[in-house]
């Protein structure tokens, strides 16, 4: 009796999308975009979750009230229990997690300690580091206008990289009129890069709040994954239920365009099928339809 209840209730939940097109086909919408957030929890789990696995977890967690509303407003899917897999999650639990998650920034970097990750009014003291951070940049941002004008250097450019930290560099043709207080720590086919005492104390200032703000947001970031992890039950239910409501949505896709029947399970031992069809082999070749009837 309980395997012929489970089946029903499937049979039931296709019927109810096989019988509302439109808010079938937003619901398969919807679901296009879920992430495997059991998956995600796993990693959290285990720590190995990156930024846009998280990121993946918030996006397919918002899907639950779009899910919900699509469903509530079909007479027929709230009547059935389509209506079940969803309204039977913790709705609450979920709304915590995401907004949670909303700490993260919306396109973090792929690394986890190079900073980024991490949006702005969630954390007094790394929002402090942020706009010391930021402001310290600035003075870069307006390094080259700055020299330029100073100097009287047409072709100076300002740049960083790994190598050689931040640097000015000067075409070679300007190269006789740059000051005496810029060091030379490289040439280059047409041009010369050069350092002076002033940039490398910014330099330091900036690398220094580089590292602090990449280590705060490090810490908040497994915060975040530390959240996952603790909800992965949580995150388990979610994933069942839109996989769930996934193949339903796929079952009464394939009926509607297929013409399937939903068969009548009755208790006495007989099978009994009129002009029954084979849901693959006819999708390749023409297939006549069989009666079958056994006692």
């Amino acid at each position: 009796l309980r395997r012929r209840a489970l089946l029903e209730s499937r049979q039931a939940a296709v019927d109810a999308l096989l019988g509302d097109a439109l808010v079938r086909e937003g619901i398969a919408e919807t679901l296009s975009s879920a992430y495997d957030v059991e998956r995600a929890a796993s990693r959290a789990v285990s720590g190995s979750a990156d930024a846009d696995a998280l990121l993946r977890v918030r996006e397919t967690l918002a899907l639950v009230p779009d899910l919900s509303e699509r469903i509530d407003g079909s007479p027929e899917l709230a009547a059935s229990p389509v209506a079940a897999l969803i309204s039977d999650l913790a709705r609450t639990a979920i709304a915590d997690l995401r907004t949670d998650l909303d700490a993260l920034a919306d396109d973090p970097p792929k690394t986890l300690r190079e900073g980024g990750l991490i949006e702005r009014g969630h954390d007094d003291d790394l929002d402090e580091l942020i706009e010391r951070h930021e402001s310290a940049l600035e003075w870069f941002e307006t390094l080259e206008e700055r020299e330029s004008k100073r100097h009287g250097l047409s072709r100076l450019t300002v740049g960083r990289n790994k190598t050689d930290g931040y640097y000015v560099q000067v075409g070679k043709s300007e190269s006789d009129a740059v000051p005496d207080s810029y060091e030379g720590i490289k040439t280059l086919k047409n041009a010369e890069r050069y350092v002076f005492d002033e940039l490398r104390e910014k330099e330091r200032q900036v690398l220094h709040l580089e590292d602090k703000r990449a280590e705060r947001e490090y810490e908040a970031f497994c915060r975040l994954r530390d959240a996952v992890a603790e909800r992965a039950e949580l995150l388990r239910a979610v994933g069942e239920a839109l996989a769930e409501l996934d193949v339903y949505c796929s079952l009464a896709t394939h009926a509607a365009r297929q013409g399937w029947s939903r068969p009548e399970l009755v208790d006495e031992p007989v099978i009994d099928v009129e002009a029954g069809r084979h849901p693959v082999v006819e999708t390749d070749t023409q297939f006549v339809p069989n009666d079958l009837y056994l006692d």
